[in-house]
């Protein structure tokens, strides 16, 4: 399996279209992502953003997904990062565990960030999995946070230093 990232362009929005508008995806992700009807405009405004780094996930030449650090706050030189894996037949193949490391490298090293922050609904198994691969620490539960069909879920907390990161 070859992976690998491409910064975001407009070429990539429909697939981005897809992947946000699918309901499996979509009851994973906080606000904006949860709540708007993902449109070309938001999509030119998202990857253009100066506190927004989007990166595309390849495997080979086929387009699975989007990595992407959120209030980046290059001041104090930290961000939230989201990942997703658009397509589910990528799913439990390492794929996205490999992309996120392959992700959380540009971040640190290419972006100068410090440390990155992220959280998942605790009933996510996959993302907790995939966070925890990639050697984040636990720091926390935000408690009845997120609500998936009328139902409020914890999500755990997680962060990662630049000191902390493992190749995987």
């Amino acid at each position: 399996m070859k992976i690998r990232l491409a910064r975001a362009a407009l070429k990539d929005f429909p697939n981005y279209q897809k992947w946000f508008r699918n309901p499996k995806n979509r009851q994973w992700l906080g606000t904006p992502f949860c709540e708007l009807d993902y449109n070309i405009a938001f999509h030119a405004a998202w990857i253009r953003k100066n506190d927004s780094v989007v990166y595309t996930i390849y495997e080979g030449r086929t387009p699975i997904g989007c990595a992407s650090a959120l209030a980046v706050d290059r001041k104090n030189k930290n961000a939230n990062i989201i990942l997703v894996l658009g397509d589910k037949k990528f799913r439990g193949r390492g794929i996205a565990a490999k992309a996120g490391n392959l992700f959380l490298r540009k971040m640190f090293f290419r972006h100068g960030l410090r440390s990155v922050y992220a959280w998942a609904v605790e009933t996510n198994a996959a993302s907790v999995r995939i966070i925890e691969r990639n050697n984040f620490t636990r720091v926390g539960i935000q408690r009845r946070s997120h609500k998936i069909n009328g139902v409020y879920k914890n999500r755990i907390l997680f962060d990662l230093l630049k000191e902390e990161f493992i190749e995987l």
